[in-house]
């Protein structure tokens, strides 16, 4: 191969274009290498074992990218007898494998560098890390630091702590973390390390590994580089980095060259004759209309005679392209491979025993319980034992809290899936993926027994952070390489080759812009120190595009302008744009309001909706796609689809119809939320009621249906989530303040703080005394989120209580009242049971928290409920008390005080304590007019629920949806049902109270 190299024993540079020129390029250096013996080794390093297993099939077929079977590779080659394709971390394990086992260190993975993480955090004093050390996010945001870090050049550490407090914060975390792991573990620069001083010492191992080829390299790191140079002295070496064709794609690749070279050394150059394009660009209105484009052209390509293995799907990212597309293809029975692997937490296994450990963490209450029996498939004979397993469940949880040992811990949870799920003959039918989850989980278990000695033993709450951060983790793969179509993200098409490739998901924001940065160290440190960036260049994401365009003869390239889920329109990425203009022979480049002016043609096809895309020419992808699009045909003929074939057939499609046109209909239906032969729970059925659930349905019924009524689940937050969130905010404050005040009720009413006396500073230190305890609790929780937000939120918290006390030091001696109860309970189970009669004589019985109930000496009492929001619709409480029942809680909290003291003068009030609520107070005096609004919107409500009455109601400007937890799960068009139903007599008491006419209107 003619590949020019001015200094001996350093490796050769060849620069070839990605595609099929790189493949022959490779061919050729084979072929030299094993001129004089055809059995020579030779040693292909590639960055994914999948790459490998590509080029080893296209070599061993002859393909060279023309055609079905298309061309030589490039001359006759010898074979690919004895030539290895591996990843540089596996080079390193057959180098170095059998010398580190001697060592007696194990490999460094995820599970236990966090747990070292978490010993090492928990141990610190003071900084930016400690405050968040137990958060899921900053244990796996540190661990990754770590990793970027380890890889660095000696002396590194040194110039970072010099770059500021951060800087100098995360050196030290890092050498810690080093410090606890070297004696025990390994990582790949310590593997890399022993495998290039096993090369310099061995030379009858390097001779083993024959002609090193380093294929497609996207980047060099330190240890893979010194690696290369190790073997380059000993070896014949080359590296092929691909060319796109674009000076500004090219340029780390080429920088990389010039580097390996040795700066002024020349190297041979093949650039490619033009920067590829695509063959196509597809404008799609939604991703599934996408996905549904993407897999019939795969169909149709495939029935032209293209293998499917010959066949790519890449998207932008995983969520919704890699579920949508494993859906569709699995729908169609099309075998496919790759595409985004489910979390282990999300398998049986893993849902199941995280499931067990969070019921035991929060004290086994028996709803859950059952819940978690009935969603996972434990073993039928438990369900009827849920008690004994409680009681022994417990118990043993309880014995290894007190061991706190991680051994113990692991040991019971591996017993607990194999009691519980079955041994392994119970599980034999089970579907391959489960069983390799389970496999995984085991695994991780014993691996976590390993935290032995590396960090202090937990208790039940942190083997339960632990196990949910290691589930998150993605389950082991199942798919075989090379059967069916490819799917995955369009960076993996990097050095891989096929004849047809669909990229979709090129919308802005997608793909294609820089990706978030590394909090505990962001770039603009790294780069400060010279230290690897973490964020990808603009550079890097065109080199990923282009060279993803050469890895198929025909490429199409699409983007959706819509978002469905989110109801919002979409931008093409510069990409797509580009690839626009190419197909369209543009004289210039094209921005996105130039979409318009462009033509559909051959090239460029626009799918105006998921109808177009189904009823289009082609082949149906499976029967579903031909009996719709026998339907569609069928309709836009003018017969009626009752009169269809499948109509006698098919009751799907007679549900489906007689659903869309009950819903488009004036009249309110069993399709609209209408439930009223379905048997719903009564609120005034005896249970105890809040009146945050009547509130609820107050607000939107479909809500309450699905909360209350169905049970649903909220999601919940994700452990990486960057802020507290609002609600978590809001408990911190009130469980601030009920401790605050709980010290002043528990003395006798003389000795509590008089009306006119203002709270002292030493009042204020002990409230911020307290603060800080519950903070560090909510850091051991890991509610805080990042710690950057953290520290603006905690401090903005700490402003709010200082000013609250001069807020409620004005407010007592206004009111010339003292604190009386915080936190009051009342209801069935706390013996102070509140009941609001019905007027068909039945009885609604309520319980509830009463945030504070203050006395005057008079005997009055007010009763204050804490808001930590923005006062929205407050204004509303002067004519309406309960807001159209949106806002209970005054009256209710007024009756249970009267029924706790009996006092006769009672004022209710909503308190804004923070300072976006300007710490103002909304309320009134309770007198029986209030009282018999409450109990009527009370009886308005129950009334509706006991009709079956749960139409979805989004509010003005769908405010409702807004923050609603299940607006996934509403029609699309729910604004037009609820403008279409509202009218319909039934709902004639519920529109009344929810949107009562303007008082002009009232007749």
């Amino acid at each position: 191969m003619n590949v020019s190299n001015a200094h001996p024993g350093r490796a050769k540079v060849a620069v070839v274009p990605y595609g099929p020129e790189a493949l022959r390029a490779l061919n050729r250096f084979i072929s030299e290498a094993k001129i004089t013996d055809p059995l020579a080794p030779v040693t292909v390093v590639v960055e994914r074992g999948v790459v490998g297993l590509a080029v080893r099939r296209l070599l061993a077929s002859g393909w060279a990218g023309g055609g079905s079977q298309g061309g030589a590779c490039g001359g006759a080659g010898a074979g690919i007898a004895n030539v290895s394709f591996v990843p540089p971390a596996h080079l390193a394990e057959q180098l170095a494998g059998p010398a580190m086992s001697l060592s007696g260190r194990v490999p460094l993975d995820d599970v236990i560098l966090q747990g070292v993480v978490r010993s090492v955090l928990g141990e610190r004093r003071g900084g930016r890390l400690a405050g968040s050390a137990h958060h899921t996010a900053t244990v796996r945001s540190v661990a990754a630091t770590y990793r970027d870090l380890r890889d660095v050049p000696g002396g590194a550490l040194d110039r970072l702590a010099g770059h500021g407090s951060r800087a100098s914060e995360v050196a030290e975390v890092v050498r810690a973390i080093r410090e606890q792991v070297e004696p025990h573990f390994y990582d790949q620069r310590d593997l890399f390390d022993l495998a290039r001083e096993v090369v310099d010492g061995t030379p009858d191992l390097a001779a083993a590994v024959g002609a090193v080829a380093w294929y497609l390299p996207t980047s060099l790191p330190p240890h893979e580089r010194e690696l290369l140079e190790a073997l380059a002295a000993k070896r014949s070496c080359v590296v092929f980095i691909g060319s796109t064709g674009d000076p500004r794609a090219d340029r780390e690749g080429l920088d990389l060259a010039n580097k390996l070279a040795g700066g002024d050394s020349p190297f041979s150059i093949s650039l490619p004759e033009r920067v590829v394009a695509a063959s196509s660009v597809v404008s799609a209105p939604s991703a599934d209309a996408e996905v549904h484009h993407a897999v019939r052209t795969a169909v149709e390509h495939n029935g032209a005679g293209v293998p499917l293995e010959r066949i790519a799907i890449a998207y932008s990212t995983d969520d919704p392209y890699g579920r949508l597309l494993r859906d569709r293809l699995h729908g169609a029975g099309i075998p496919f491979h790759g595409g985004p692997r489910s979390p282990l937490g999300g398998s049986v296994a893993g849902r199941t025993l995280l499931g067990l450990v969070t019921l035991l963490e929060e004290g086994w209450e028996e709803p859950a319980a059952s819940s978690w029996a009935s969603v996972n498939p434990v073993r039928f004979d438990l369900l009827a034992s849920l008690p004994e397993v409680a009681s022994r469940q417990t118990a043993r949880c309880a014995e290894l809290d007190r061991e706190r040992r991680w051994g113990g811990w692991s040991r019971w949870a591996t017993g607990v899936l194999h009691e519980y799920l079955g041994n392994d003959a119970e599980r034999l039918d089970w579907p391959v993926e489960e069983t390799e989850a389970f496999n995984s989980v085991v695994q991780l278990l014993a691996t976590m027994a390993r935290l032995d000695g590396m960090e202090g033993g937990p208790g039940l709450g942190e083997f339960r952070v632990a196990l949910g951060t290691a589930l998150e983790d993605p389950a082991p793969p199942v798919s075989r390489f090379g059967h069916g179509v490819f799917i995955g993200t369009i960076s993996q098409l990097i050095g891989l080759h096929f004849e047809v490739c669909l990229m979709l998901g090129l919308h802005e924001g997608a793909w294609g812009g820089r990706p978030g940065d590394d909090p505990v160290l962001p770039d603009r440190i790294r780069a400060a120190a010279d230290l690897p960036l973490r964020g990808t260049q603009p550079g890097d994401r065109a080199r990923q595009f282009l060279a993803a365009l050469a890895a198929a003869a025909e490429c199409t390239v699409s983007f959706s302008r819509g978002d469905q889920r989110r109801g919002r329109l979409q931008r093409p990425s510069r990409f797509w744009l580009d690839s626009l203009g190419a197909v369209s022979d543009s004289d210039r480049r094209l921005y996105s309001r130039d979409i318009d002016s462009v033509l559909p043609s051959g090239k460029y096809r626009v799918i105006h909706s998921l109808v177009d895309s189904v009823g289009r020419r082609g082949q149906a992808i499976d029967p579903s796609d031909y009996d719709t699009r026998s339907l569609l045909s069928w309709v836009g003929s003018g017969t009626k689809i009752d009169r269809h074939p499948l109509w006698s057939s098919d009751p799907v499609l007679v549900s489906v119809v007689e659903t869309r046109r009950a819903r488009r209909s004036l009249r309110f239906t069993r399709f609209d939320g209408f439930a009223d032969s379905l048997g719903i729970p009564t609120p005034s059925g005896g249970v105890a009621q809040s009146a945050t659930r009547l509130q609820e349905y107050a607000q939107c019924p479909r809500r309450y249906l699905f909360s209350t009524v169905l049970g649903l689940q909220e999601p919940e937050e994700s452990g990486a989530a960057y802020r507290m969130s609002p609600r978590d905010r809001g408990t911190v404050v009130h469980r601030i303040l009920e401790e605050f005040l709980r010290d002043q009720v528990r003395l006798p009413v003389g000795e509590r703080i008089a009306p006119t006396r203002p709270w002292a500073d030493a009042d204020r230190e002990r409230l911020l005394a307290i603060a800080r305890r519950v903070f560090a609790a909510c850091e051991r929780e890991g509610l805080t989120g990042r710690h950057v937000f953290w520290q603006v939120d905690r401090a903005g918290i700490e402003w709010d209580l200082v000013a609250f006390l001069r807020s409620d030091s004005e407010y007592r001696a206004a009111r010339g009242v003292v604190p009386d109860a915080v936190e009051l309970a009342f209801g069935p189970e706390h013996h102070l049971p509140v009941g609001v009669a019905m007027p068909d004589g039945s009885s609604v019985i309520l319980r509830g928290v009463i945030d504070r109930v203050d006395r005057g000496a008079d005997g009055s009492t007010v009763v204050i409920d804490y808001k930590s929001g923005r006062p929205r619709e407050m204004e509303e409480l002067a004519t309406d008390p309960v807001v159209r029942g949106t806002q209970l809680q005054l009256p209710l909290y007024a009756m249970a005080a009267r029924r706790r003291a009996g006092a006769s003068t009672i004022h209710a009030f909503y308190w804004f304590v923070t300072e976006a609520g300007g710490f103002r107070m909304f309320g009134y005096p309770i007198d029986e007019e209030r009282m018999d609004r409450f109990t009527g919107v009370l009886g308005s409500i129950v009334g509706g629920i006991e009709a079956g009455l749960f139409p979805a109601r989004p509010g003005a400007e769908m405010g409702n949806c807004t923050h609603c937890p299940f607006d996934t799960l509403c029609p699309p068009d729910r604004v037009r049902q609820w403008e279409g139903k509202r009218d319909d007599p039934r709902l004639a008491g519920y529109l009344n109270l929810a949107e009562p006419p303007a008082p002009e209107e009232t007749p």
